[in-house]
């Protein structure tokens, strides 16, 4: 086999200055390289001779087999110094290879362990290689045609020795490790998320346990040159098809024959990647195919039955087998066969199986993260278990999640959402520990797996709740932690009670679906959100009193907000909330300030009027919950005023209906007619006016007087009428209900008694409770004409029609404009307390992993809920696959880039001149790299490709450089640019910034460099240093050119001689044309006659980056999917303490700003699908949601203005969280433009 060499070069990284010694870089200043000491051995091929004797010591081999390994892993000899700045670097060479002799030892070397490291070896090597002679289609418009050789070698030739060492050698132990070599080329754990290599069980795993976003979501893989998962799955492709596929049958006969079952569970892995395979891309059955019409795809492999022998002889066996070694990976393998072959019988006996090893292997102390991916396996393994049954496997997952800590620690740099915390000066990227596994618990028994026949999932539910351990969770609240785990719980329940209940009623593209009320799966949910809503009931009452005009952004007022919108839509599908007269749909939400966790509840509203009211007999159960509310408000007093107004006007509203189902089932069934006063009285006392007024002044705080000596507006009392409007209606309305029943059935004491407390409470006969007078002149006029209506509709004598409806409040029919918190207004900010926002992040974070977790059931399992499981067809309730997602909503959808050359002369640029001895260019792009770990990291990479275009060797090869400089000027925010806000949050608006220290780094190449031949170099910036505005500077040095004498003409120039040969600069100097481009960077003495010999460099035009270099959408608002997360998008926005000031644009026919495809793509897939909202003289009409790799926000928002003219005058709007960040992007006018022009395009900014 060949490998590119790393033999032939040295590569050096020398990081950036340090800024306490750095001084300003200018054009007659150079930033000096700093030096690394050098590598004991540079050439890793001195040693492949002990590879081809197959006597050669065990020594020497590993000691061959360990530099191999280096190089192939770090790409280089450079030894990293400052990882701050570099992350890796990387040259190569394509034209050299080097001999290897790793297929001669691993199959005829005579000691078994030098086989072992060769074929391991061989495989790191090879997948190696085959990454690196992909090179990106920005610097390449085709392949190289000499790299075919390379690429069939790794392919065929590297597999094939492998596999033939798994089936040919006796030995077990080298057999195993040649399989698992294979895995190396084979298995990744970083594919693209549905593709044909991606390994379903461990995304599933990692979604459920570690909050990754949906995969659905944007990011920059759409962006990208190329996604380095591309060439891995066609290695594993081409691997799996043509190598493995016609030796399964040997392979499993091989693999099934070892003696040890820690080796075979080493083979497993592999194996498993084969069957699964295999069973995607061939049909179940071959029998029938004609092998002479069909002799290229004739295969003898029946995959099913394959898989059958696998799972029966091997699997089960082993994970019903004593010893724990090799349990979990027979179990994992068990479970993937399980996902691929979901209508064979013993999968349901898997299932079970799976979950007594991962009970067993719970059992012994493990660390966080190690527990949490076994829980998540457990509850997968669970969702093919009928319920009862899984039902006991759920409690002890339970048991273990409560040990579990609140968060666990994140890797910076990774595009997983998470909060950034400190704690004693330091700081810790954090993520929810518990929330995945709680929702599939919670969805356990509202959607996923089998059921028993007869058997009802709110029965298993109440058995859950009635365990000791989850009854102590939740009398037993605990104040100390900083999430509380019945808050959490209490948010996962009504969640995804509500998410599943809505799947009734509509797509997930917004539609409304036609759906039968009276069915069993709607009324088998109606007594599971009743369960959910009896356990949680004390919830209401829980928690610290907020004060009135305090926005309170904890987990348990979330929990609170996600419990009411379950009382609502419970109460609705029950079919007892008449739409057109409800004063919670009509009144309520103006009833209450603004909320962003609140707000929900609006939208809510607006889809519950689509619908009507159907009769589904939940009436009783639902009035005793309303009663228990009231008992809760008059008793001890709700938590929230929020919480008070949803509820109880809620409880009015399902009062009122019930009295009119009651009327229906009177003259459907005969059923005995009741008025149910005690109800009533207990709903109208808790929601009185004058007890409302007073709650809602105990919640607050009279403004103070300012500086100036002038008291300042208070805006209580006209929020306080809105509240008064609801209160009065929902007494009106008890009063009106009592009087039409009494024009439909005569008089009787109940409704006299019923209409006269209604009147005495709106007179303020019931309530003694003190009011000021302020507040009386705005109580009396609403509730006289109340009492006024309600004594004309009591004085009418005249009949009802019984089926009419009710009449309601005249309050509830007058137009109501919802309130909002507008995202732009002259308003000045208020200061966030920071552990408030914190709270707010860990919130949305937790609230959007329970939807992510929730949609992807409803979309992989409506199909299936509540289907029984028999044994000639199971259903597929492992359900691992990708669902189907709206081609709107899906971010897969939107492609990666397309079009390299689009970028050219953008983020790809000639940066040498056509004399030059060196085509040199230049490209920058964001990558994807992959990690162990399967999160994503993406980092700015820049490309260098130097060409020898002259008809000549470079002998001495040559040395590039590449420096990172940041843009002249412009890197102050004014006072203009930040508004009088900021400065109250603590910002500086006249501080200067400092530029970031300069990144430097360079790479050599000794050997010749022949005519026509070139190197790629790639550097990949640490994801923790920003370089927004930067200007990259590459550079080519020639190494050792002879010296011309002073008489000749040569001309001395440059600045900071190096004190070694190969050291050089990184200079910010701009490339002409010509030979004055050329400097002389030192002398060299390197021969014994005294001859020199010089180092020359050619400076490379400058190539500016664009000022959406280094972005990426925000993770955590396009968690769920493309379209975003308004709330969250909302938080952010107002928490937010940095503004720059608007920037006008305005329509332009005239040419505008150019702006590169990779913008403009950046800014597409970063903007929210959203309808606007009106905002004070204007409409909002787009927003965009951006944040850095070094993980600050900056969003954006348009706004088009109301003017006179025919063209609407327009302005966008910024806000971050990072000053630093905000200056930089706008510290030019030419950066404005470039900005303008991709979120906008057609549009251009008004100077």
């Amino acid at each position: 086999m060949s490998t590119p060499s790393s033999a032939s070069f040295n590569t050096k990284q020398e990081g950036a200055l340090s800024p306490a010694t750095s001084k300003k870089i200018g054009e007659d200043t150079a930033a000096v390289a700093l030096m690394f000491p050098p590598l004991g051995s540079s050439d890793p091929t001195s040693t492949l001779h002990v590879f081809k004797d197959e006597h050669s010591n065990y020594i020497s081999v590993a000691k061959a087999c360990l530099q191999l390994t280096q190089f192939a892993g770090c790409n280089s000899s450079a030894v990293v110094q400052d990882s701050a700045s570099v992350a890796s670097s990387f040259l190569f060479h394509e034209a050299t290879y080097v001999e290897n002799a790793l297929m001669l030892c691993s199959q005829q070397h005579k000691d078994r362990r030098c086989r072992i490291l060769a074929c391991k070896t061989l495989a790191i090597l090879a997948r190696s290689a085959y990454a690196k002679i992909r090179p990106s289609p920005l610097l390449f418009s085709s392949r190289d045609t000499r790299l075919g050789e390379l690429e069939d070698e790794i392919g065929a030739e590297v597999p094939s020795c492998l596999v033939a060492a798994v089936l040919d050698d006796s030995d077990d132990g080298v057999s195993a490790s040649a399989m698992e070599a294979i895995g190396i080329m084979v298995l990744s754990n970083a594919a693209t998320a549905g593709s044909l290599v991606d390994d379903e069980l461990q995304r599933e795993v990692l979604s459920i346990g570690f909050c990754k976003p949906s995969p659905y979501a944007p990011s920059l893989r759409n962006i990208v040159d190329e996604d380095p998962a591309i060439p891995q799955m066609e290695l594993s492709t081409r691997i799996l098809d043509n190598i493995m596929a016609p030796r399964l049958i040997q392979s499993v006969e091989r693999i099934s024959m070892y003696k040890s079952t820690q080796l075979t569970s080493a083979a497993l892995p592999t194996l498993t990647a084969c069957l699964v395979h295999h069973v995607k891309t061939t049909p179940s059955l071959l029998s029938t195919m004609d092998r002479t019409a069909f002799a290229k795809r004739w295969t003898e492999v029946d995959a099913i039955g394959l898989v059958d022998v696998v799972v029966r002889s091997m699997l089960l066996p082993a994970m019903q087998a004593t010893s724990l070694h090799g349990l979990l990976a027979a179990c994992q393998a068990a479970l993937r066969l399980a996902h691929v072959c979901p209508n064979q019988l013993w999968v349901q006996d898997v299932c079970q199986t799976a979950v007594q090893v991962l009970r067993q292997e719970l059992a012994v102390p493990l660390c966080t993260e190690q527990t949490i991916g076994l829980l998540a396996l457990l509850i997968v393994a669970a969702r093919g278990i009928p319920l009862m049954e899984r039902t006991k496997h759920l409690i002890f997952v339970t048991n273990l999640v409560a040990m579990l800590p609140s968060t666990t620690q994140a890797p910076f740099g990774v595009c997983s959402p998470g909060v950034l915390t400190e704690l004693q000066g330091y700081k810790s990227y954090r993520r929810p520990a518990k929330t995945g596994l709680l929702a599939e618990i919670a969805l356990s028994f509202f959607m996923d797996g089998p059921i028993e026949t007869n058997m009802e999932r709110h029965i298993a539910l109440e058995i859950f709740f009635s365990t000791s351990s989850f009854t102590a969770i939740i009398n037993e609240r605990k104040q100390s932690t900083v999430i509380s785990l019945f808050d959490e719980l209490l948010l996962v329940f009504s969640s995804v009670a509500v998410e599943t209940g809505r799947r009734f009623q509509f797509n997930f593209d917004n539609s409304p679906i036609i759906f039968d009320a009276e069915s069993a799966i709607v009324t088998n949910w109606l007594r599971l959100a009743r369960t959910v809503l009896l356990t949680f009931r004390s919830c209401v009452i829980l928690g610290n009193n907020a004060l009135y005009l305090e926005e309170n952004l904890s987990l348990l007022t979330a929990g609170g907000a996600a419990y009411a919108r379950l009382v609502q839509l419970y109460l609705h599908t029950a079919g007892l909330i008449n739409v057109d007269a409800s004063v919670a749909v009509k009144l309520a939400s103006n009833a209450c300030l603004p909320h962003l966790l609140w707000d929900p509840l609006l939208e809510s509203a607006a889809f519950h009027s689509r619908f009507g009211a159907v009769d589904v007999d939940e009436a009783d159960s639902a009035l005793t919950i309303m009663d228990e509310f009231a008992a809760y408000e008059t008793k001890q007093g709700l938590a929230s005023h929020h919480l008070r107004m949803y509820l109880l006007t809620l409880a009015a509203d399902a009062w009122v209906e019930s009295r009119m189902m009651s009327i229906r089932q009177h003259l459907d069934r005969g059923s005995p007619l009741s008025l149910r006063v005690n109800t009533a009285r207990a709903i109208a006392v808790a929601i009185g006016p004058k007890r409302l007024l007073s709650k809602i002044l105990e919640g607050h705080n009279p403004p103070v007087i300012d500086s100036e000596g002038k008291k300042r507006r208070d805006p209580v009392k006209t929020l306080a009428k809105e509240a008064l409007r609801a209160s009065v209606a929902v007494i009106e309305n008890i009063a009106l209900v009592a009087c039409s029943w009494r024009r439909r059935f005569g008089s009787s004491q109940e409704t006299k008694v019923l209409v006269t407390f209604a009147v005495a409470l709106l007179q303020g006969k019931v309530d003694e409770t003190p009011v000021d007078d302020s507040i009386i002149s705005i109580v009396g006029p609403v509730c006289d004409a109340a009492v006024a209506r309600i004594h004309s509709e009591y004085q009418n004598e005249g009949r009802v029609d019984l089926t009419v409806p009710f009449p309601s409040s005249e309050l509830i029919k007058l137009p109501v404009k919802p309130k909002i918190k507008p995202l732009v207004s002259n308003a000045k900010a208020v200061a966030i307390d920071g552990e408030k926002i914190v709270s707010g992040h860990l919130t949305q974070l937790i609230r959007q992993t329970i939807a992510v977790r929730t949609q992807q059931c409803i979309l992989a399992s409506s199909s299936s809920v509540d289907s029984g499981l028999t044994p000639s067809r199971p259903s597929p309730w492992l359900r691992l696959n990708i669902p189907t997602q709206f081609s709107s909503k899906d971010g897969r959808m939107q492609g990666v880039l397309g079009a390299p050359l689009a970028s050219w002369e953008s983020s790809v640029a000639q940066c040498s001149a056509a004399s030059d001895a060196v085509a040199l260019i230049a490209a920058y792009t964001s990558r994807r790299y992959l990690r162990c770990d399967g999160e994503e990291e993406f980092r700015v990479t820049v490309l260098m490709k130097a060409f020898n275009t002259v008809p000549a060797e470079l002998s001495e090869g040559m040395k590039l450089e590449l420096g990172v400089l940041r843009h002249d000027g412009g890197l102050t925010i004014s006072s203009t640019c930040v508004d009088d806000a900021d400065a109250l949050l603590g910002g500086c608006p006249d501080k200067t910034f400092e530029a970031i220290p300069l990144v430097s780094c360079s790479a050599v190449y000794k050997q010749e460099i022949r005519s026509g031949e070139q190197l790629l170099y790639e550097v990949s910036i640490s994801p923790t240093l920003s370089i927004i505005a930067g200007v990259l500077v590459p550079s080519v040095v020639y190494r050792n050119v002879p010296a011309e004498r002073d008489d000749i003409g040569a001309k001395w120039s440059g600045e900071g001689l190096a004190a070694h040969g190969d050291a050089s600069t990184a200079t910010g100097g701009e490339s002409k044309s010509g030979e004055d481009d050329f400097q002389i960077k030192a002398k060299i003495d390197d021969s014994a006659e005294g001859s020199e010999s010089e180092n020359a460099v050619l400076q490379g035009d400058s190539l500016a980056l664009s000022p959406f270099t280094g972005m990426q959408p925000c993770p955590l608002v396009f968690f769920t999917n493309f379209w975003g997360d308004v709330s969250t998008f909302r938080f952010f926005w107002f928490s937010m303490p940095f503004r720059v000031a608007e920037l006008k644009v305005a329509p332009s026919d005239n040419q505008v700003t150019p702006c590169s495809t990779t913008d403009k793509k950046l800014a597409s897939i970063s903007a929210l699908k959203w309808d606007g909202e009106a905002v004070p003289g204007g409409f909002a009409t787009a927003l965009w949601a951006f944040m850095t790799l070094q993980g600050n926000r900056v969003f954006a928002c348009l706004i088009e203005n109301e003017s006179g003219k025919n063209t609407p005058s327009m302005s966008i709007h910024f806000r971050g969280d990072d000053q630093q960040v905000l200056g930089a992007l706008f510290a030019s006018l030419l950066a404005k433009k470039t900005i303008i022009a991709a979120l906008c395009p057609g549009v251009t900014l008004i100077e």
